[in-house]
């Protein structure tokens, strides 16, 4: 199967399979401007001459926690949730913020 997210040939030159798995997909979809950039459509057209693909999803944001045990070591970084193993140690959740 296509990746529908994927396609760059114009909508006429997609086979039969792939013109109708990308029109019952549902949306949102994508369209390549006159730029060379994607942009939201809600309701394409499908003309043979333009490139559509369904819209990817976004990133899933990177987040690690930092544990701090305050016993002289640097911080200890996991990629699960965690918790101090000192009374007087902390943990620092860091969550990636993704641009728009």
């Amino acid at each position: 199967m296509t990746d529908l997210t994927a396609i760059t040939t114009p909508f006429g030159l997609l086979d039969r399979k792939t013109q109708q798995a990308l029109k019952s997909h549902g949306g949102p979809w994508e369209f390549l401007n006159i730029s060379g950039n994607w942009d939201e459509l809600e309701s394409p057209a499908w003309q043979a001459n333009s490139t559509y693909r369904a819209k990817p999803a976004p990133p899933k944001p990177r987040e690690w926690w930092l544990r701090f045990d305050m016993n002289g070591n640097a911080p200890i970084v996991y990629g699960t949730e965690t918790e101090p193993v000192t009374p007087d140690g902390f943990v620092v959740h860091v969550r990636e913020v993704l641009p728009e």
